[in-house]
């Protein structure tokens, strides 16, 4: 196996964490009612979001190097860069931020509450990420 294949195969799998977990958020948001509980739950899920973006971004790094004229000048891959951001700032930058801010467990879950339907905008954006990258490997 060549590095750039484990490369693929490990920035496949943040992928697949990042989505999974989001994905499964999003079921319990929408399946229970938020409480402290879901809240310590929120919070696991935070961290697996923020560790396998962290491998996403070290690895497109090091897959785009060694080409990156080629993707700095791709409309498709400058979109899946843009809406990667955008579901980052939805989700830190403004609910992370508000959830932050809480002073309190009940804010915080009320916090989520308020802005449920902008996470699920941010986990959307993600999907479309997810697909852009497979048509981006597909050519």
């Amino acid at each position: 196996m060549e590095a750039r294949d484990a490369l693929i195969i490990l920035h496949a799998l943040g992928a697949a964490i990042l989505l999974g977990s989001v994905t499964l958020a999003g079921i319990v948001g929408f399946t229970k009612t938020l409480g402290e509980k879901t809240l310590v739950f929120s919070k696991l899920v935070n961290k697996v979001v923020l560790w396998s973006v962290v491998l996403l971004v070290a690895t497109g790094i090091l897959l785009v190097a060694p080409a990156k004229e080629g993707f700095l000048g791709d409309k498709l891959f400058l979109t899946k860069m843009g809406l990667f951001v955008l579901s980052g700032i939805i989700a830190q930058g403004i609910v992370g931020f508000k959830v932050r801010q809480a002073k309190s467990e009940p804010e915080q879950v009320a916090v989520y509450q308020k802005f449920g339907p902008l996470l699920t905008l941010s986990s959307f954006l993600l999907y479309l990420v997810a697909a852009l990258g497979i048509l981006l490997t597909l050519r």
